[in-house]
């Protein structure tokens, strides 16, 4: 079993700082893949939800495309995200 890299408070998507005083810190994310772990930033998160994710109309919830059930209510009511608020 191999250590996993620490980058510290580097987001692992984009390499941007994401310390206290940075303005990525309040909304970040733990977050490692198969070799580092450190940070997500909240504007990474945000492009992987534009690219990946459904807003189920009946909850609210977002949900992964996979099996096109809410992963919450079940519902098969779901719609693509076109802008997200945050």
């Amino acid at each position: 079993m191999s250590k996993l890299k620490d980058l510290g408070n580097l987001c692992l998507w984009c390499r941007r700082d994401t310390a206290f005083g940075s303005g990525l810190f309040v909304n970040r994310i733990p977050a490692f893949t198969d070799i580092e772990e450190g940070y997500k930033c909240i504007e990474c998160e945000i492009e992987d939800i534009k690219e990946c994710y459904l807003e189920c109309e009946d909850c609210g919830e977002y949900t992964c495309e996979g099996n096109g059930e809410c992963i919450d209510c079940g519902s098969e009511n779901l719609k693509v995200i076109k802008e997200v608020v945050i």
